[in-house]
């Protein structure tokens, strides 16, 4: 459904409008830098891996995965494949940690499975080894209804 036909179909429902309203907007927060706190520039020397998917991205996922040692803290947009997800499972053994901040976008024609199914996978194979919170942004169902999502943490 397009907005204007939304907003066509809710204008003779006042209530509905109202409610939709209400929740519509999430109030915007400007950045205000710290005080005294300066990003002072940092010299160093790293190694920086990049890829392009799909052609080089789950061979360079997955050995970059594999290389878990203690916790892997990472922040994805969508995590819908199940190759990805198989590694996960077979990487994060023992006492290894995830912490993942898991966007929640519109879904994807190609999935092996939903982010939300990926999350109770994580969770049931890592327990309480895994900490999973999904990023609110400005169109986050779960953040612009102003209800709170379904419990996806491990703690």
């Amino acid at each position: 459904m397009t907005p204007q036909a939304l907003k066509q179909l809710t204008s003779s429902q006042p209530a509905t409008e109202k409610a939709l309203a209400a929740k519509s907007n999430k109030p915007q927060i400007p950045y205000i830098p710290a005080t005294n706190a300066p990003l002072n520039a940092v010299a160093t020397t790293t190694t920086i891996t990049a890829h392009v998917s799909p052609d080089a991205g789950l061979a360079t996922l997955q050995a970059f995965i594999a290389g878990t040692k203690q916790s892997l803290i990472i922040g994805m947009y969508d995590f819908t494949s199940g190759a990805i997800l198989k590694t996960f499972e077979g990487v994060l053994t023992g006492n290894k940690t995830l912490q993942m901040v898991l966007d929640d976008p519109a879904p994807n024609p190609k999935r092996d499975q939903t982010d939300d199914q990926t999350v109770q996978a994580l969770n049931s194979a890592l327990g309480h080894f895994a900490n999973i919170t999904r990023a609110l942004e400005r169109q986050d169902p779960y953040a612009a209804s102003g209800c709170s999502q379904p419990p996806i943490t491990s703690m």
